[in-house]
């Protein structure tokens, strides 16, 4: 058709994407414009376009190219979201602009994954929490190189940035999420589902007013919720999640901290925690649910106070028993990580991991472990020198390796996988295993099933990997869309 003015198929919304021409049929278009698709007519005569639909569907910028059925009825229109976070395949009804069908394209993965009760629970920021369990099926009989899975979506995304916590008796997840610099925080309690229903369950959730934005991962404990605020403050919301209010605790940061500095937090038992103070120090509070918070030992403000800034939270080693003493580790920025123990937090060893700590200090049983630079470096805490360090061939170790039956299965970013023997340190299969795809892991692999490995990749689809690829030269990848 021929324009005399401009046409606005549809009003701009002020947010950056693709256009695309749907479908054309005579004088009908099926515009994509703005994230909406709308079918237009063209008025000859009025030189106008005339939308047909009520409403317009809200889809996204497209990807590629759409395509149509053969007798032009069903539109097929691959999509992403504005905010550019989900992507969505649809098909549409051509004449009653109805969508038919619609399906998330690959799943992002926010933090590492985690497993409760042999689920991997992945938080994708822009869809919510999905829940995948070991039932799949494949996708074409007798072929194992591409499976599909159906993992239960536990509930739409939380504004901003997530974290996930597996309550102390193991019964229950929480879920807290708030956007970067926002009052705003958002908790989500799931429990375990009974027969006949999904696996969790959310219970509940609620919305709380901070005082200010956080300043560092929450820890949740027993009988409340720890949250360490930007203003220096430590807040903590009581558990069950029943309405009762925010209650003002101690201060954590110190004078010494730069600003931005984060605060540290771990519970070290059902009423004490340990905070760093977004320098050197690290203090023992004691804060009971009915009653004012203390210091440990009483009347002292820093319980241990390091050579350099804890750049980590410190690690809580198992204690053989009830009565054994407290001890902690802690990285710094000497790239040391240190010992304490006792009650005042004494200094008892001290290992230098020789280069830049980029992941841990992280517990995996009774030992620790660090990511440093591209070597992953395995310390017994009774022992003065670590037990030993492993190099990773590649351009960087992902997350923080975990321990999946004899192997500690560490991913690097190229997409080659190494398992160690995590008593000797040395690989089982010198040769590894290398991703046959264009794609990288973009977290932790963790287990899944039965001598297999979850691990989320780059381009949204899931590697699951076997642990006998890990152990001999041959081994058969298979892939989750």
């Amino acid at each position: 058709p021929q324009f005399t003015e401009e046409q606005k198929p549809l009003e701009d919304t002020g947010l950056l994407g693709r256009a695309q021409v749907v479908h054309a049929l005579e004088n009908d278009y099926w515009v994509l414009v703005n994230g909406q698709l709308q079918r237009q007519h063209f008025d000859l005569f009025g030189q106008r376009l005339t939308p047909l639909w009520q409403a317009p569907l809200s889809l996204g910028s497209p990807l590629h190219a759409a395509q149509v059925d053969d007798n032009g009825k069903t539109l097929f229109v691959v999509t992403q979201d504005l905010s550019g976070q989900v992507c969505l395949a649809t098909a549409v009804d051509a004449e009653r602009g109805k969508i038919l069908w619609q399906r998330q394209l690959g799943i992002g993965c926010q933090g590492d994954p985690l497993v409760v009760s042999g689920q991997v629970l992945v938080r994708d920021p822009g869809s919510g929490l999905f829940a995948f369990d070991g039932k799949r099926e494949r996708l074409e009989p007798g072929q194992d190189t591409w499976w599909k899975a159906e993992p239960l979506r536990l509930g739409n995304a939380a504004p901003g940035a997530s974290h996930l916590f597996v309550a102390q008796d193991g019964n229950a997840l929480y879920e807290l999420s708030s956007p970067e610099k926002s009052t705003a925080l958002t908790v989500r309690k799931y429990r375990r589902g009974e027969e006949r229903e999904p696996s969790l369950v959310l219970e509940k959730e609620k919305t709380v007013n901070l005082p200010a934005p956080l300043a560092g991962r929450p820890a949740v404990g027993e009988h409340y919720i720890l949250l360490p605020l930007a203003d220096g403050s430590m807040q903590r919301l009581p558990l069950p999640l029943n309405g009762d209010a925010l209650a003002g605790g101690p201060d954590w940061r110190s004078g010494r901290a730069d600003d931005g500095a984060r605060c540290h937090v771990v519970f070290v038992a059902a009423e004490e925690f340990l905070a760093t103070d977004g320098s050197r120090g690290l203090t023992h509070f004691r804060w009971p649910a009915n009653d004012t918070f203390s210091t440990v030992p009483k009347n002292r403000d820093i319980t241990a106070d390091l050579p350099a800034r804890i750049v980590a939270a410190p690690v809580v080693l198992p204690r053989p028993s009830p009565d054994a003493e407290l001890r902690v580790c802690v990285a710094d920025a000497d790239n040391n990580v240190t010992l304490l123990g006792g009650p005042e937090l004494k200094t008892e060893r001290v290992w230098s991991m020789g280069g830049e700590i980029t992941a841990g200090p992280f517990l995996r049983g009774q030992h620790l472990g660090c990511v440093v630079d591209r070597r992953l470096v395995w310390i017994d805490p009774a022992r003065d020198q670590p037990l030993w360090r492993y190099t990773m061939a590649g351009e960087g170790i992902v997350g923080e390796p975990q321990v999946i039956g004899d192997l500690l299965v560490v991913a690097d970013v190229s997409g080659r996988f190494v398992g160690i023997d995590p008593v000797t340190g040395k690989p089982r299969n010198l040769l590894g295993y290398m991703l046959k795809a264009h794609a990288a892991p973009v977290a932790t692999p963790v287990v899944f099933g039965k001598n297999e490995a979850f691990v989320p990749l780059t381009d949204g689809t899931v590697f699951i990997l076997s642990l006998d690829a890990l152990r001999t030269p041959v081994g058969i990848p298979s892939f989750i869309p």
